[in-house]
């Protein structure tokens, strides 16, 4: 009970690490509680051929679209997150690991989505369907953004978690409505063994 309880108390700091003020606060939590998680999240997505072009909402500082480029040689990422100076901090970020000609970061919404039709083949993002004003919206943009043949991935908390910020969209229920022919709702282990959050596959 006691690693249960623990283990939930991070996934409450987790979470609240992306109500935090500014951009460089949320860094400091992504840096400190979700490292491992965007490690897992960049293994489990691929393998990869190597000429992808994967987006990643709510990209925030970065950290998972510099993860999969450092992972993935070849694999171009966009990042998109309506705060600004989050997309300036991951725009570092990605140069430091020496990833920047393959990793782009761009201000911009889930609803609306600032890249043309049929533009990447994998669209993932992680931690934050629940955050988004509008999910059905988000999840209508994910699918145009997608190619033919493309997935999208989306890792977040179940609902009961979700309140403990006070917000109510229902990753379950979102994903139940999304526009897609194939949908595929999972446990996801983390941390560790343990599958608190949820992971849905798109196609």
């Amino acid at each position: 009970m006691g690693r249960i309880a623990g283990v939930l108390g991070d996934a409450r700091r987790s979470q609240r690490a992306f109500s935090m003020p500014s951009a460089g606060s949320y860094d400091i939590g992504a840096r400190i509680f979700l490292a491992g998680l965007y490690r897992a999240v960049a293994a489990d997505l691929g393998p990869f051929s190597g000429t992808e072009e994967i987006l990643d909402i709510g990209a925030g500082p970065g950290h998972l679209a510099v993860e999969l480029a450092s992972r993935h040689s070849g694999v171009r990422v966009a990042g998109v997150d309506p705060d600004p100076e989050m997309s300036a901090l991951a725009a570092g970020r990605a140069a430091e690991a020496g990833v920047g000609d393959r990793v782009r970061l761009v201000p911009g919404t889930a609803e609306a989505l600032p890249f043309p039709d049929q533009s990447f083949d994998v669209v993932t993002s992680t931690l934050s369907l629940h955050h988004w004003d509008d999910a059905d919206q988000g999840l209508k943009e994910v699918r145009r953004v997608l190619r033919p043949e493309g997935r999208a991935v989306i890792y977040d908390v179940p609902a009961w978690i979700a309140r403990l910020e006070h917000e109510h969209t229902g990753f379950e229920q979102a994903v139940a409505r999304a526009p897609f022919e194939r949908r595929e709702l999972r446990g996801f282990s983390w941390p560790g063994p343990l599958r608190i959050l949820r992971r849905a596959t798109l196609a």
